[in-house]
């Protein structure tokens, strides 16, 4: 039959919840259609299978596979370019195959067939009875595969020479980024790689690079799933192999670290910045390998961390994620329900799984879709790339990794600060719930103190630095440091702050949010000089280089004018054998330090200023007037808005100084019930 008179074929009823479909796909020459078999397995009985990881993109079922019988089944072009690229070539071929102008596997065990799960053909997309039933299952087929091949689209002519390169610029990055951070040379990527005697990229080359990263398989949500569960991962770029997969995610964790963006080897004699999602990709693959090392997280933290990947379905923004949910958890897909019924059920599910009110913390969206305030929406992507409010102070603790994969301490830091929260966050004190929803899902009752309120329209500090929503990266400008010497200059604050410290004292520790304790008193003292004289030093410098781009390092990477000396800092008492050229190094390295955190955590939030004189972060989406509150069972402050029976909850807050519900429980603050609608 020719493939012009096919038909197409239909799905046999899938048995039992433990069975599944795969592909046996025929080899084939490039250019040849498609042609394979679907046939039914069941989990119990470990058959031995493959499973794709590939990125939809457009729905449209444009092509067609074949199979022996003529018949058709309908596939997207991305997964007719996979299956193209990754079905082997023939070994030997029969007389009917000649005719047919393709390759059809005999009966026999000669390597010439691909066994794999594919989504996109194996589960039926018009019955959604059957995908709930199969998503339910994907877990385990990705967990039993022999391999999950990752597939991150067609392959370039550069495609191989570019994955060569990238595997050295890693392993030398490695050797750099393993040294600890206090002994660890103020180099930059150009130097280290010349040290290396790593040849540059061509132009075509870098295009290449960046588009590898760019890729929308670096931002796919389930790619989470299918790498955390996978025994073994495969990627392949075209017919191009990725040894190893993880190569991009760890280079992409090493740009978290040092910015690529100020060497000529990434982007060119010209520094022309590839496009503004290359910050969400980085993240993106950041996270990816780290989840992989460090995968036992609280739902609400796995949706939060999850966030940032995205999926054409927004149902699946949730359901993508539920095979690495704790067991705990009591939810089920089903593609039956919309969206909005799918986020409700599935923030009610965390609360209770969790323990806790954690879930009500850190997903800064857009609100797309009409949700009780208390429901994460998400349906949309993040306003900014950040961490939480409530976890930053610890996601960045340690930003040199002292490990080959950059962001496994990172999300050590934030695990063990979820852990240390939940076992203070029981959502039941003294047999008492402290939380309710009401019967309609619209309402939940939590209890908490409304402790302040903001005094006047916080300032979104991105736009004070020049910065749009698409920056995912900061880029430092003069003007980004203009505000940080203003802000700690504390202009216009006078007296004691609410704690009874200075304001000087409280404007330092709020805008790096804690991070860290200095290793003396005598430094803790001194920093603020330390900061207020660098930073002006900085804009000095940066007078002279009005398009200088800034790196962590810059002040190492310039020559200096003759007469601008960095500052000189009087650190009395620190003893006869420390040279003054010691205590610069500490100031720098302090002030530096500061900066880098500082500039993480302001890009993606507002500063404001309460009634009652205490300053902190908000959310953007706060404004003059909203309430202030802690919420018993969740980390951290919230912004509430008062609106007509009851309050819609705006989002997080960090406000230096606000003591816990207990502690201000016995000054006589008032415990309430906050109705969040």
């Amino acid at each position: 039959m020719s493939t012009t008179e096919a038909t197409q074929r239909t799905y046999r009823k899938i048995e039992n919840t433990t069975t599944f479909r795969v592909l046996h796909l025929y080899a084939g020459e490039d250019g040849a259609e498609l042609f394979g078999k679907v046939n039914h397995v069941d989990l119990r009985n470990k058959p031995k299978f493959d499973a794709l990881s590939y990125v939809w993109g457009d729905a449209t079922m444009s092509h067609r596979l074949y199979d022996p019988d003529g018949n058709f089944y309908p596939i997207t072009k991305n997964l007719w370019l996979a299956l193209s690229d990754l079905r082997r070539r023939p070994s030997e071929h029969s007389e009917r195959s000649k005719q047919l102008g393709h390759y059809i596997r005999r009966d026999r065990p000669d390597g010439t067939m691909l066994v794999i799960f594919a989504d996109g053909i194996c589960i039926n997309q018009r019955d959604n009875n059957e995908k709930t039933q199969q998503v339910s299952l994907m877990g385990r087929i990705y967990g039993q595969a022999s391999r999950v091949i990752s597939y991150i689209g067609p392959a370039t002519p550069d495609t191989a020479n570019v994955i060569r390169i990238s595997k050295q610029v890693l392993s030398h990055a490695l050797k750099h980024l393993n040294i600890p951070f206090e002994r660890r040379p103020a180099i930059d990527w150009d130097d280290i790689l010349a040290k290396a005697e790593v040849q540059p990229m061509t132009e075509s080359q870098r295009e290449t690079f960046w588009d590898l990263l760019l890729r929308p398989w670096s931002t796919r949500l389930w790619i989470v799933q299918e790498c955390l569960l996978s025994r073994k991962i495969e990627m392949f770029c075209g017919r191009v192999p990725v040894e190893p997969w993880s190569l991009f995610p760890e280079l992409a964790a090493a740009f978290y670290v040092m910015d690529p963006f100020d060497s000529k080897f990434f982007v060119g004699p010209t520094k022309t910045l590839p496009a503004a999602g290359i910050g969400r990709a980085l993240i993106s693959l950041s996270l990816l390998q780290g989840l992989r090392e460090n995968r036992t997280f609280s739902y609400p933290v796995l949706l939060r961390l999850c966030n940032i990947f995205r999926s054409s379905d927004p149902r699946d923004q949730i359901y993508a994620t539920l095979s690495l949910a704790p067991k705990s958890l009591s939810m089920t897909p089903d593609y039956n329900k919309t969206a909005r019924e799918v986020y409700i059920e599935a923030t009610i599910a965390a609360i209770e799984s969790s323990k806790s009110l954690d879930v009500l913390c850190g997903i800064e969206n857009e609100r797309v879709l009409d949700l009780p305030s208390w429901v994460p929406d998400c349906s949309s992507e993040p306003l900014m790339v950040t961490e939480t409010l409530s976890s930053v102070r610890s996601a960045f603790q340690d930003h040199h990794a002292s490990k080959a994969t950059l962001l496994s301490k990172l999300l050590m830091h934030l695990k063990k600060l979820i852990s240390a929260k939940e076992a203070n966050s029981s959502v039941r004190e003294e047999g008492k719930a402290l939380y309710s929803i009401h019967s309609n899902a619209q309402v939940l009752t939590v209890r908490g103190i409304v402790v302040d309120s903001i005094k006047i329209q916080p300032t979104l500090i991105r736009s004070e630095w020049g910065l749009t929503v698409n920056d995912y990266i900061v880029k430092r400008t003069p003007a980004t440091f203009s505000w940080l010497l203003r802000m700690l200059k504390c202009e216009g604050y006078e007296g004691q702050y609410p704690t009874g410290c200075s304001y000087i004292e409280a404007m330092v520790s709020t805008l790096w949010m804690e991070k860290e304790t200095f290793p003396t008193e005598l430094l803790h003292n001194a920093v603020h000089p330390i900061l207020v004289g660098w930073v002006t030093f900085i804009l000095e410098v940066l007078s002279h280089y009005p398009a200088a781009n800034i790196s962590d390092n810059f002040i190492c990477d310039i020559e200096l004018p003759e007469d601008i000396n960095p500052p000189v800092i009087n650190l009395p008492g620190m003893g006869p054998n420390v040279s003054q050229e010691e205590i610069q190094e500490v100031c720098q390295a302090v002030a530096m330090r500061y900066v880098f955190f500082v500039m993480k955590i302001a890009q993606a939030w507002s500063f404001c200023e309460s009634e009652s004189g205490y300053l902190g972060y908000v959310t953007n989406r706060a404004g003059a007037g909203d309430l202030i509150a802690v919420i018993r069972g969740a980390p951290g402050q919230f912004i509430l808005r008062k609106m007509e029976g009851g309050y819609q909850l705006v989002g997080e807050a960090y406000i230096y100084g606000i003591k816990d519900i207990e502690t201000m429980k016995s000054e006589g603050r008032r415990e309430i019930d906050i109705h969040l609608i």
